[in-house]
């Protein structure tokens, strides 16, 4: 149980749960999400997958170099496909394919039941 809640992708799945609360909730509200909401966790997003990538480097023991975090901040879509890549191999698809599903499933999610409330289907 404890490898599950400290895993490095626990803090992205929980920012994933934390923005398909927010989105259902305003959507309940019959309200949009605030641009400052949208704003913050756009840059929630970046910053945990930019501390994602370095703790998973970490935790294998692949860090190239010193400063390999702030350097995964700086061209931070393109490290992204990089690590994955680098350190899995092919397998690294998964994983990408992966964080596209954490990355988009709220957005599904509040459309569909969006779209289930208001009745359209």
């Amino acid at each position: 149980m404890t490898k599950i809640v400290f895993h490095p992708l626990m803090p992205l799945v929980l920012l994933s749960v934390l923005q398909t609360v927010f989105m259902v909730g305003t959507m309940q509200m019959n309200s949009v999400m605030p641009g400052e909401a949208e704003a913050t966790l756009s840059f929630g997003w970046s910053a945990l997958l930019a501390c994602w990538i370095e703790a998973d480097a970490r935790r294998r023991r692949q860090t190239p170099c010193f400063d390999f975090g702030f350097l995964c901040c700086l061209c931070l879509p393109l490290a992204t496909i990089w690590y994955c890549l680098r350190t899995r191999g092919w397998k690294g698809v998964l994983l990408l394919f992966g964080l596209t599903v954490i990355w988009i499933a709220p957005y599904g999610i509040a459309m569909t039941l969006w779209l289930i409330w208001f009745g359209m289907v």
